[in-house]
């Protein structure tokens, strides 16, 4: 899931997501022809791009934690910095019980995610700096890269998000104002 903090930079994401769906549909069309149908030099680019992009995504790496509320134990995945946030849990095909994904900013204020290519249903909570929950939210998986995801903005500021699977916070009795804890790994 990819997260955008303000007017400005939900542009900046439609821009970029624009972008994946053309450089989609190009490997798509690359796929289907034959390489020798190009000359070599075209077919070197293409192979070159193909590696590019599936490069990019193999790069991300979480570092893992052990995240404590009430009296549950949660493993939790630390996305901290720009390209782990807007990375996120995008094509993840499960999301095992008690294990999550902790989003770390620099500061608080108004956060709004959306589950740009996320196919699993998620439960956010969004925490101030205090790490108290102020907020969360049910949020829809999307079935398609081509689908525009609706968004679901904190109502009050935060400087963490933590997604869990799909009833998370309900099913646990993780009310507002529940804090949590963090122990990292060396």
């Amino acid at each position: 899931m990819k997260c955008f903090k303000n007017k400005l930079g939900y542009v900046s994401a439609v821009l970029t997501s624009c972008l994946l769906i053309f450089s989609i549909k190009a490997y798509s069309i690359a796929e289907t022809t034959s390489d020798s149908n190009l000359g070599n030099a075209k077919s070197k680019q293409l192979q070159s791009s193909r590696q590019s992009q599936k490069s990019s995504a193999e790069k991300i790496t979480f570092r893992t934690a052990t995240l404590k509320i009430g009296t549950h134990q949660i493993k939790v995945e630390l996305a901290e910095s720009d390209a782990q946030k807007e990375f996120g849990l995008m094509y993840r095909q499960k999301l095992e019980p008690n294990t999550g994904m902790l989003f770390i900013f620099d500061d608080e204020q108004y956060r709004t995610f959306w589950m740009k290519n996320t196919f699993i249903d998620l439960s956010i909570g969004y925490f101030d700096r205090n790490k108290k929950l102020v907020d969360t939210h049910e949020m829809t998986g999307v079935h398609s890269v081509m689908e525009t995801p609706k968004t679901y903005p904190s109502s009050s500021p935060a400087m963490f998000a933590l997604e869990m699977p799909p009833g998370w916070f309900s099913k646990n009795k993780i009310k507002i104002g529940s804090a949590f804890s963090l122990q990292t790994k060396p």
